[in-house]
């Protein structure tokens, strides 16, 4: 599980998260992730590029006894890494949160406010449809978080975005 919940907590995403977050693969992901503190699983976590690698978990013991072994990779700096890619087993398909990329891009990508955000989020719920669902769950991620710390995530993200 990967998650940045410290707006549910009356923080805000650190560790780094303001330089990587705005740079997510899909437009809005970034902001989306930092404010609600949504949960990801494994494969959403790849989907969305913050890992690199999506380790099956019946491939998880093969390669963690392989990292134990007595002198495993002594010889080899390389070994680590050609594990882990001899590990990888792209997802087979999108899950969860990559069925909504669009409705969090249409929210979130170009967000000035919290205000804005929620709003927009309102209006895909009282639409129905395929996304009524996520953006009920979003408007709860974002009711339980600290009104404070939702607006300093999206200067955050703002200010982020033009790092170099």
């Amino acid at each position: 599980v990967w998650a940045m919940p410290e707006t549910a907590l009356g923080l805000f995403p650190d560790v780094g998260s303001s330089y990587f977050l705005p740079r997510s693969r899909y437009p809005g992901v970034g902001l989306y992730l930092g404010m609600t503190g949504r949960k990801l699983n494994a494969t959403e976590a790849f989907v969305l590029g913050i890992a690199t690698h999506h380790i099956e978990f019946g491939m998880q013991q093969w390669m963690f006894e392989r990292l134990l072994s007595v002198n495993a990779g002594l010889d080899d700096p390389d070994f680590v890494s050609n594990l882990i890619s001899a590990s990888h087993r792209a997802p087979e398909a999108p899950d969860g949160i990559s069925r909504h990329l669009d409705a969090i891009g249409h929210c979130f990508a170009q967000a000035e406010s919290v205000e804005s955000v929620v709003e927009c989020v309102k209006e895909i719920q009282a639409k129905g449809g395929e996304d009524a669902a996520w953006a009920e769950e979003t408007l709860g991620l974002l009711n339980r978080a600290s009104p404070t710390s939702l607006a300093v995530v999206v200067e955050q993200m703002k200010r982020g975005a033009k790092l170099k």
